[in-house]
């Protein structure tokens, strides 16, 4: 019931959903729902089979394996292609001849999804996680890695790279290009967010950004 908000960044139209409802009813509860019943018919000493209870179940627990495989070719058919934009921040050269970068939180309240309630007055771990927001529309992703690299002049340069994945190369890097990763730079500091939303209208395609930083020699 507490990760029900995440279905929506994954979820794009309603297929998905009933394949999800009809594997977590069909596949994984009738299984269950059987071997409670032969349980309690063991127990009270019932001896005689019905071929129909034994027929309806193995029935329902067939379309549960048909749920399951269009579950999962659904899913991995969102996630088949690769996507990347790149894009050269603009910068101003630090006067100092070094370049500091700062790390800075993403404005706006987001809260954890915290399924541990035992350890509520430990503030620290509001910021570990996973971050909805108020409304449960946006999501926070730390899925963010800073290279560094030589320069092949005497200048810093960084270069933005944005990732993504989905059903063709095109639409990879649309949901690639609507990532909103701002880096700003003001003269020796760069700074860049820990973290970048995504909404339940852009979803959830393993969004990822690379942000390459260039350094001159010495």
């Amino acid at each position: 019931n507490a990760l029900m908000p995440l279905k929506n960044f994954i979820a794009d139209g309603n297929a998905i959903q009933w394949y999800a409802w009809g594997t977590l009813l069909l596949f994984i509860l009738v299984p269950i729902i059987a071997l409670v019943q032969w349980l309690i018919r063991a127990i009270i000493g019932h001896k005689s089979k019905s071929n129909a209870i034994g027929i309806t179940f193995g029935a329902l627990w067939a379309l549960g394996w048909v749920a399951v495989v269009m579950l999962v070719a659904t899913v991995s058919k969102q996630f088949k292609r690769p996507g990347s934009i790149k894009n050269e921040v603009t910068l101003v050269q630090p006067s100092t001849g070094k370049l500091k970068i700062e790390f800075k939180e993403v404005d706006g309240n987001y809260y954890p999804l915290d399924l541990d309630w035992d350890d509520d007055f430990d503030f620290r771990r509001d910021t570990d996680g996973i971050l909805l927001s108020r409304n449960e529309d946006s999501l926070l992703l730390s899925n963010i890695r800073v290279k560094i690299e030589k320069s092949t002049d005497s200048q810093f340069h960084v270069t933005l790279i944005r990732r993504a994945r989905s059903s063709s190369a095109v639409e990879a890097e649309g949901y690639a290009e609507m990532i909103e990763y701002k880096v700003s730079n003001q003269d020796s500091i760069l700074q860049l967010p820990l973290s970048f939303p995504i909404t339940t209208a852009t979803k959830f395609r393993n969004q990822q950004v690379l942000v390459e930083v260039k350094v001159p020699v010495g």
